[in-house]
């Protein structure tokens, strides 16, 4: 059967993840992708022969940036522009009408939905109304609201979190440890700061005060990170990634597994958020129960890394917002035999099977 071509454009090209995420649409076996590079730089590394074509765009928090992204979906008659960033699936989200004029599918949630994920508090609140679980919190205003909630949750004995409420990926977050802590992964990501005595701790404090704050208990390990394609809060495929390395990129180390626990309470989230299309939740556990971190409005970076194990949830995802096989996605199922021959290969990858 000859397969339906499909030219997509894939934002934030220059990621260190794209091109394994590239390779995988090429080699799909239920559609002929031609595949469009955006980033911000002029030098994406990757090897020749992975884009079609290549485009520097300004960055999504541009007032351009959408202007720009329009000009190279209409000139090379884009079909599905694959938005990489956060700030990128914001904008696109509050200019949606101007990309269905020229009928230019975009994988992502509502508007409504996308503001809302860029707020953790608003979140947590959300699903705090329909009683499902979140790690416990509190909101600080101002530099002794943070002192004092710190206190409350036991530090300097016990470690504490502290996080702006409206920050992504762990940006400006801050590991306030406590005594003796002994976790090895605490404060190795790039864009954590790990404070190891008060003082320090005062100093850093004066100066982040740009938003609200959050201070929460440490999360404890496991990490997993869930690959989820939704339609209208109705999650339709759940992909659970545990995180072997929790702290390096998750593409180097994950183990798919079957969780009917936490596939329960990520179709509760999707439904309570109205999720739409393709996202990752990331999950760590609390008193011995999976518990949200944060939903990113877009598929996550690592989603590589189910990719590579054979499961094509990026192949329902276009069939999803083409309208293609309406809503069945029987054909996107993995048979169980396909996971043993794809072990070996995955292994390279970081990945396993549980």
């Amino acid at each position: 059967m000859l397969k339906q071509k499909i030219k997509i454009l894939v934002t934030c090209a220059g990621g260190v993840l794209v091109r394994s995420l590239v390779q995988n649409l090429q080699r799909s076996t239920f559609f002929d992708y031609e595949v469009y590079g955006a980033d911000t730089s002029k030098n994406i590394l990757h090897p020749k022969g992975i884009f079609k074509k290549k485009f520097t765009v300004p960055n999504g928090n541009r007032s351009n940036y959408v202007e720009k992204i329009i000009q190279i979906a209409k000139r090379e008659n884009i079909h599905v522009i694959w938005p990489g960033s956060d700030s990128e699936v914001f904008a696109i989200s509050k200019n949606i009408n101007k990309f269905k004029k020229y009928d230019i599918k975009i994988p992502i949630s509502p508007k409504k939905t996308i503001q809302n994920l860029m707020d953790k508090e608003k979140v947590y609140k959300i699903l705090k109304k329909k009683h499902i679980r979140v790690p416990d919190y509190k909101i600080c205003n101002n530099q002794d609201d943070v002192l004092n909630n710190l206190r409350f949750y036991g530090y300097p004995k016990k470690t504490v979190i502290i996080k702006p409420t409206q920050s992504r990926g762990g940006r400006d977050l801050i590991v306030a440890a406590g005594r003796g802590e002994k976790s090895r992964w605490l404060g190795r990501g790039k864009r954590e700061t790990l404070v190891q005595n008060e003082k320090k701790l005062h100093s850093i404090l004066k100066n982040r005060f740009h938003s609200k704050i959050m201070v929460m208990p440490k999360l404890n390990l496991p990490a997993y990170d869930v690959d989820i394609l939704s339609d209208a809060g109705n999650a339709m495929t759940i992909i659970t990634r545990k995180r072997i390395n929790p702290n390096g990129i998750p593409f180097e180390g994950n183990k798919i597994i079957k969780n009917p626990r936490i596939e329960s309470y990520c179709r509760k989230i999707s439904r309570a958020l109205n999720l739409d299309s393709l996202h990752d939740i990331d999950l760590m556990s609390y008193k011995n129960e999976e518990v949200l971190l944060e939903v990113n409005p877009r598929p996550s970076g690592s989603l590589a890394a189910a990719l590579e194990a054979g499961f094509p949830i990026f192949d329902a995802t276009i069939a999803k917002i083409s309208l293609i096989f309406e809503s069945d996605f029987s054909a996107f199922s993995i048979p169980a035999s396909l996971t043993f021959t794809l072990k070996a290969f995955s292994i390279f990858f970081g990945v396993s099977f549980a």
